[in-house]
């Protein structure tokens, strides 16, 4: 039997990010021009007892045209921007929308949620939120 081989998560964001490449270029031929996010933005998040930072690279993305959402278990970015359109037409613009939500990896405090954006590069710190205690319950014999 053939030895398994162990994915390193930069080897698939690498192989992620050619397979994205290649399909952009494969669709410049046959389909208008798109929006680069309208798949999904790469991102990364880190976290440590306390926090959960989520960092998203939005290229082409003016801070006044981003929309942040979050909920305990998730997080949805949503974004536009204007473009001119390609065809003789006086001044005409188009429209490029995106909406993406981020699963997280544990619940988080939505009211402890502050966001940054520099340099095309979207940074959202959230506090993990506290774990319920559970407690066992003795049953009674009625």
């Amino acid at each position: 039997m053939p030895s398994l081989i162990l994915w390193k998560e930069r080897q698939l964001k690498k192989m992620r990010e050619e397979f994205d490449t290649l399909f952009e270029k494969l669709c410049q031929d046959f389909l208008p021009p798109t929006f680069p996010l309208t798949r999904h933005p790469h991102f990364e998040i880190r976290e440590n007892n306390d926090h959960l930072v989520l960092q998203v690279k939005l290229t082409g993305l003016e801070q006044d045209k981003l929309q942040v959402t979050v909920c305990e278990n998730s997080v949805l970015i949503k974004g536009y921007r204007h473009h001119e359109v390609e065809q003789e037409t006086d001044g005409l613009q188009g429209c490029d929308f995106f909406s993406t939500e981020i699963k997280l990896p544990c619940r988080i405090n939505p009211d402890s949620v502050e966001a940054a954006y520099k340099n095309e590069l979207l940074k959202i710190s959230m506090v993990k939120k506290k774990t319920v205690s559970m407690k066992q319950v003795e049953i009674k014999t009625e």
